[in-house]
């Protein structure tokens, strides 16, 4: 995997420095072709009509069409950059050749740019290329070159008819070699002209190898980086899948209670926890806590409080003799000087008593009648701070249909971008103003609170939510929200929960129309498509009755009023929502 990425990045270096060679090329192309132009037209002479004529055009025609192959597979050939490379060296051999005292530019451009594939082995074969083809090309540039008497020699002393002397200025290939051998002009040349440029041109190598290498070693610690990130964040996962598998299922419905959790930690993994066992047939053990820190070593103390929790409340039975050992568990070998606020409850599901015992948490909230309060409980010391404590147990009662709903300061000190707080009194004033039973829809009417509430400001800390509902009578219920919904997904769902229930008779199907008749009329009440619209249906098997619940964000509107039927119902619009229930007996 590692050796994998690595490659990948390697990769797609080359084949963006293999493009930005080709665009070299096609400029290059361009310019040797003026040069031939002003070769046909006179205004640049030369005496190689074989030069000019045959190595020209190939050269530009070989360089150009680098530009053709860069939607090819061969832009993907890892020696595809040599091809590219020895064409710019034939280019600068061509040019050298014909002005042979200019050739320092040329052969300095070829070491460059060879750097940028960050490649040390293949900007030591172009150095060394370069270094060879210099020297052929400044013997060749004697020869077939622009005469330069620096090259050859100040010209032969010859006598003219008259008897006067001049300077033989050779400018035939046979003349240029013959004065040059004569004069021993080979080994000048190599010493005197070659050498010089071989030293630049090793200076300039020495430099941008150096650069090479520090960069191919940024490169590849960039790349090993990336490979611990990558690995990370894979455990992180891992991490966060084995944190999300120790808890329970989200939600939960037993005889006589419901319960509905749910946690996002500010990152992949994090330290709140919430956990509820079933100990008998009428007794249901339940905690929610937060560890101190966040990250990897809050998830580990997170995971051994939910161990002990689960090992100690079936032995004891007793909320604050569980919360006794849970800590003194915890303080061992706690080195780190981690610690965790805890809330443990036992429900009787026969009488509906919770006893109960705090380490130091937020209260919870009690909902009664369709009034919410905090429950006054006194506040403990932490899990794992100090050994040996002594935790008080509490007890309350939950009449039918009340629920408890605890949480983490997740939620009390989320902070909007101004840094206040959202606080216990916005979490009590919104408890209070829901019209409805269920708790789902608090935790949908919360969220969505926080969310206008925090709205351009990162999360802070961990936000762990769970509510139980007591159900004296036995109730089934059903709900669903529906994003843009359409009456055949509608109908479905309306159709499975009566099938379920096993509701067929001429009343269900006249529900049924009922249903889709104010869908209908509330989908008309938004002037644009609807975002969500919220359907529970409750079967009440005690009291034998059935309890519509219509919940949705359009204008203020009661879409039972367009029904014209009598039936028993409850509308009101709370914080820009429209809420419907009906009462069918």
């Amino acid at each position: 995997m590692n050796n994998e990425i690595e490659n990948n990045i390697l990769h797609d270096n080359e084949i963006a420095a293999n493009k930005q060679m080709i665009n070299i090329l096609v400029v290059s192309s361009i310019m040797m072709l003026v040069i031939w132009v002003f070769y046909l037209i006179g205004l640049f002479p030369l005496n190689s009509y074989t030069l000019v004529n045959i190595f020209f055009p190939i050269n530009i025609l070989i360089s150009i069409s680098s530009a053709f192959w860069i939607r090819t597979k061969h832009l993907y050939n890892p020696k595809f950059k040599y091809f590219l490379l020895n064409s710019f060296l034939g280019i600068i051999c061509i040019l050298n050749i014909i002005v042979p005292k200019h050739a320092i530019i040329g052969w300095a451009a070829v070491i460059v740019i060879s750097n940028h594939y960050y490649n040390p082995k293949t900007c030591r074969i172009v150095f060394a290329s370069v270094l060879f083809s210099m020297l052929i090309c400044i013997y060749l540039g004697m020869l077939l070159g622009e005469y330069d008497p620096n090259l050859l020699t100040s010209g032969k002393l010859m006598v003219d008819s008259n008897g006067d002397p001049y300077l033989f200025q050779p400018d035939g290939f046979k003349e240029r070699l013959e004065l040059a051998v004569e004069k021993n002009r080979f080994f000048k040349v190599f010493i005197f002209y070659y050498l010089s440029r071989a030293v630049f041109l090793t200076v300039i190598f020495v430099a941008c190898n150096g650069l090479n290498i520090r960069t191919h070693k940024l490169l590849t610690d960039e790349i090993n980086i990336t490979k611990d990130k990558e690995r990370i964040n894979i455990e992180l996962s891992y991490a966060a899948q084995i944190q999300s598998a120790a808890l329970p299922n989200n939600f939960i419905k037993t005889k006589k209670l419901e319960i509905i959790a749910e946690i996002k930690p500010t990152k992949e993994v994090g330290g709140d926890l919430y956990d509820y066992l079933k100990l008998d047939e009428n007794h249901v053990a339940f905690i929610i806590g937060d560890v101190s820190g966040k990250g990897i070593p809050a998830a580990m103390f997170m995971m051994k409080t939910i161990t002990c929790f689960e090992n100690l409340v079936s032995i004891n039975k007793e909320p604050g003799k569980t919360l006794e050992e849970i800590n003194n568990a915890l303080c061992k070998n706690n080195e780190a000087s981690m610690f965790v606020t805890a809330f443990i409850g036992i429900i009787d599901l026969t009488t509906g008593i919770v006893k109960y015992s705090n380490a130091a948490h937020n209260p919870p909230l009690i909902r009664n009648n369709n009034h919410s309060f905090f429950l006054d409980c006194p506040s403990g010391f932490v899990l794992g701070g100090i050994e040996g404590l002594n935790f008080d147990n509490g007890e309350f009662k939950l009449a039918s249909g009340d629920s408890i709903t605890l949480y983490t300061d997740g939620i009390t000190e989320a902070k909007a971008k101004n840094d206040e707080l959202f606080g216990d009194e916005r979490l009590l004033e919104l408890a209070n103003s829901q019209e409805f039973s269920s708790m789902i829809k608090f935790h949908y009417e919360l969220k969505d609170k926080l969310k206008e509430f925090t709205f351009g400001a990162e999360q802070s800390d961990d936000i762990t939510l769970m509510s139980i509902t007591y159900e004296g009578d036995i109730i089934n219920d059903y709900e669903k929200i529906f994003n843009k919904p359409d009456l055949h997904e509608i109908s479905s769902f309306v159709d499975h929960t009566f099938n379920k229930e096993d509701f067929i008779n001429d009343q269900a199907l006249n529900i049924k129309s009922l249903i889709k008749e104010i869908i209908n009329n509330i989908s008309n009440n938004y002037d644009n498509d609807p975002k969500e619209i919220y359907l529970r249906i409750e079967f009440n098997k005690t009291k034998n009755n059935l309890i519509l619940t219509f919940i949705d964000k359009g204008k203020k509107n009661n879409p039972f009023v367009e029904t014209n039927i009598n039936l028993s119902h409850n509308y009101n619009y709370v914080n820009n929502k429209n809420i419907l229930e009906i009462l069918i007996h």
